[in-house]
């Protein structure tokens, strides 16, 4: 399958999204990448180093695909953390660079996969496990969308395109589904988007119907809590 025929055109919404995340960055003054960001203890530098780091990691898993090999995102859960404390010390302007770059070479080993209804190990930090690789599009998304908000930068949920949102939202239900002690039919502005399920609960779904942005900020836990809408599991 090329790429252009994807038919959920998830490498279309990375390409959005990442293209929004590179203005946000530039527009930023390289003395402002040391300025808190939305995730406590971490900069702006921390996130867009992950960020960075992130994209390495994938471009890995893809390159291990092609290889017949599995290649890990990193090497441990104690050498990711480092490296993200260590390179969000460096310059902004060499932390921003980082991140172009990783982005670019993430954008080149995305378009060299032919068959994205191949499944591959996925080996990061929780173990190894196989998935089919639109995961990595599916990832690369969630984290490039939630942490430009995170970078806080102006950027709000609101400015992504309806069918990212609605693609994340899906994500985020599937990610909470069957742990939840809540089933929760999500509805943005009145449609029907996904459903979280529950291993537990006996209940009928409850219907909980918001804007797009607030629905993802709600599930994604960067909004303020609200005493009207259900109990979720931490987001994490």
């Amino acid at each position: 399958m090329e790429p252009s025929e994807l038919p959920s055109g998830l490498i279309d919404m990375v390409r959005r999204s990442t293209a929004r995340l590179t203005d946000t960055l530039h527009a930023l003054h390289p003395s402002d990448v040391g300025a808190p960001s939305r995730l406590p203890g971490w900069s702006r530098g921390h996130v867009l180093t992950h960020l960075a780091n992130n994209a390495e990691g994938l471009t890995r898993l893809i390159l291990g695909s092609q290889s017949g090999r599995s290649l890990p995102m990193y090497a441990s859960v104690e050498g990711r953390n480092a490296d993200i404390a260590a390179g969000a010390t460096r310059p902004g302007g060499v932390i921003v660079a980082h991140a172009d770059l990783a982005n670019s070479t993430l954008a080149a080993a995305i378009t060299s996969v032919s068959d994205w209804e191949a499944s591959t190990v996925f080996a990061t930090v929780t173990g190894p496990t196989e998935r089919p690789m639109t995961d990595v599009l599916r990832m690369r998304l969630r984290e490039v969308v939630i942490h430009h908000v995170d970078v806080a930068a102006s950027h709000r949920f609101d400015d992504e395109d309806p069918d990212v949102i609605r693609e994340l939202v899906r994500d985020a239900a599937g990610r909470f589904s069957p742990k939840s002690t809540n089933a929760v039919d999500l509805q943005i502005d009145g449609a029907a988007v996904a459903t979280i399920t529950s291993e537990v609960s006996t209940e009928s779904p409850v219907v909980v119907d918001l804007d797009g942005g607030t629905m993802l900020g709600w599930l994604t836990g960067r909004c303020d809590s609200r005493s009207d809408l259900p109990e979720l599991p931490p987001w994490g």
